[in-house]
């Protein structure tokens, strides 16, 4: 009975790591097929998204912001009501490169922001 219990409180405690575009083709799909403190670890590329985070995740990139693009096509780039930690994008052509209506934790490394109307806006109180 001890080594059950053991077993299910060690699964309950892994994360994943999901890879786009190697498993999920979109950031999106890898969102959606994630939970909470999972890492979405994205390879480079440019990825023409708009990306709707609803869980506590982690976003980092496998070649830093020089090679992986998240094109918003003039929306949002990355949209939030949640916390989240992201390292090594480059924001372009967004509306708003990241924006977050909530004013949890947000940790933003070694990002960048070009051709953006705004990078980065906390509409949280």
């Amino acid at each position: 009975m001890k080594r059950l219990l053991f077993i299910l409180l060690l699964s309950c405690s892994f994360t994943a790591t999901l890879l786009v575009p190697e498993e999920y083709s979109t950031i999106q799909s890898a969102i959606d097929s994630s939970t909470d403190s999972d890492t979405i670890l994205v390879s480079s590329g440019t990825y023409f998204e708009n990306i709707n985070v609803n869980k506590y995740l982690y976003f980092i990139s496998n070649d830093g912001p020089e090679s992986t693009f998240i094109d918003g096509g003039g929306n949002n780039g990355m949209a939030s009501n949640v916390s989240f930690n992201i390292n090594g994008f480059s924001f372009i052509n967004c509306h708003e490169g990241i924006n977050i209506s909530w004013a949890g934790p947000l940790q933003v490394s070694n990002c960048i922001f070009n051709n953006n109307t705004t990078g980065l806006l906390s509409d949280g109180t």
